[in-house]
Order: structure tokens, then C-alpha cells, then sequence
């Protein structure tokens, strides 16, 4: 690991300036302290902000980077006027992405800067990531990757660090929630919001709460534990959620789902 992190600082010394693409997780996070170390003060932090994005990783975003003593840079990106990524295809994230680095793009060229980093890592290159494609068209590099950084080994380096990022669970942006060919809506992404906000008050480590075209949702738990702990606040969790506006309110029995926009497999789901 020593001679991956070597790496990466030759990598970034090559550079005279950079921007990095920051969400606040825990791949972003890392590259933002390793890039202050290098660049000092010619790196800036630059965070989207728009109705799709989760709240909870702005405000952490906006934190850490004054932590660490660096310039945040906050971008407004409200695609909820795109209607190509409200039709919510499979080319979504990858509108999203692209609309992200050409907007970082133009303030590169406005403050003159030399580069544009996104914290994509090894981990991610077999995953499905339509925004690894809008990063090659805007020449958008991935320093982790070049590196040959897997995530567990950017958790332990951030925990060696001091990053209150290091134990972040893995997290996407509300669109995501709503299943693939379903509209996209203001409605919908603030419906998600607030039953996930609802569900923090139970303590479950790792979950999301997914958004079917019929109002439906699906309950995902990354743990056991936190699965049965539904069934026991089964009562209070159905009449809050359905008072937000969802039909049913099913928990997927096969867990948390990594990938996003899964429909899940109905022998796996059950009712609530």
C-alpha cells in the first residue's frame, strides 16, 4: 500500500494546480487531503449543489474541507430542468456527470488551474459507471485509479489520517432512488428525503429506501440486525411513510444493493 501512496504523490506532482470533483465521501475526501499535501494551496475543493444531491454530504463536504484549510468552491446544478435526466434512463448518471465536469471545466479556465480530479478508485472500474465515460470526454482524471487504489485501502490510509470520512457508508444521490424509467420529479426526490431523515431517528447503519412508478417503496438494509430492528418499528415506520405519500412499503430480503436503480427480485421482497 506504501508504494501505491507513493504513487499517487508522483502523480500528483505532476500537476501545477487542481480541482477536485468533492461529494464529501470517503474516495473524494481522501484525494482532497492527499492533493493539500502536495499542492498546498493551489487545489481547490468544488461541491454540486442541487435537489438530487443528499443535504447530509454538503454539509459534510463544506466541513471537512474547512478542516482541512481548503478553498470550497459550491456549484449549483439543478438538472431537475433537464428533461432528458428527469425521463430517468440508463443515461442519467452520465447526464449528470457530464453537466457536473463541463460546468468544472469552465472554472478551471476561470481561475487557471491545470487540472480536474474525481475520486473514482479500482474498486469502481468492474461497476457500472456511466460517468467514467463524461469523465474521459472532459478529460476529467482519476488519480486513485492510476495509483491502483481499492476502497478498503483508502478507509484504512483516511482512519491513519484522521478523516472523519474514513467510515462513511458508500452513498448516491436520491435520483438513484427511483427506479430506472420512472419520471423524475421535485416530489419524489423530497418524498425520499424525508422518509430517509424519518428512518435515521432508528439508528440503521446503512440503507435506502427505493421508489417505484406505482409509489411503492422497497427498504434495503445493508445488516441483519437492522432489518429485524425494522420488523420490531414495523407499526411506526408504515404510518409515517404512508402519510408522506407511499402505497406499500415492502423491505427487500436479499439486502442492501449496491448497484443503484435495481428493481429487486420479487421472491426477495415482503411486506412490511
Amino acid at each position: 500500500m506504501n508504494s501505491k501512496y507513493n504513487i499517487l504523490q508522483k502523480e500528483l506532482q505532476k500537476v501545477r494546480s487542481a480541482i477536485i470533483a468533492f461529494s464529501g465521501g470517503v474516495d473524494s475526501a481522501f484525494l482532497l487531503a492527499i492533493s493539500k499535501k502536495i499542492l498546498k494551496d493551489q487545489v481547490v475543493a468544488v461541491t454540486a449543489m442541487g435537489p438530487h444531491y443528499l443535504k447530509e454530504d454538503q454539509i459534510m463536504a463544506a466541513d471537512l474541507a474547512q478542516d482541512l484549510g481548503i478553498r470550497h468552491i459550491k456549484i449549483p446544478l439543478n438538472l431537475m430542468t433537464n428533461q432528458n435526466f428527469c425521463k430517468n434512463t440508463q443515461e442519467r448518471c452520465y447526464i449528470c456527470k457530464f453537466s457536473l465536469f463541463e460546468k468544472l471545466t469552465k472554472l478551471k479556465k476561470e481561475i487557471g488551474f491545470h487540472s480536474i480530479f474525481h475520486g473514482e478508485t479500482v474498486s469502481d472500474i468492474k461497476k457500472d459507471r456511466p460517468g467514467r465515460k463524461a469523465a474521459k470526454e472532459w478529460n476529467v482524471q482519476a488519480p486513485l485509479i492510476t495509483s491502483g487504489f481499492v476502497k478498503p485501502e483508502i478507509r484504512l490510509l483516511s482512519k491513519e489520517l484522521g478523516l472523519p470520512s474514513w467510515n462513511l457508508p458508500s452513498r448516491s444521490c436520491r435520483a438513484t432512488r427511483i427506479e430506472t424509467n420512472t419520471i423524475i420529479t421535485l416530489e419524489r426526490l423530497q418524498q425520499i428525503e424525508t422518509a430517509e431523515q424519518f428512518l435515521t431517528q432508528f439508528g440503521f447503519e446503512e440503507y435506502r429506501i427505493r421508489l417505484n412508478c406505482e409509489g411503492n417503496a422497497r427498504l434495503e438494509f445493508s445488516k441483519e440486525s437492522d432489518m429485524i430492528k425494522s420488523i420490531r418499528y414495523r407499526k411506526q415506520i408504515l404510518k409515517d411513510l404512508q402519510v408522506i405519500g407511499f402505497k406499500r412499503i415492502g423491505i427487500d430480503l436479499a439486502g442492501y444493493q449496491s448497484n443503484v436503480d435495481v428493481k429487486g427480485d420479487p421472491k426477495n421482497y415482503g411486506e412490511l
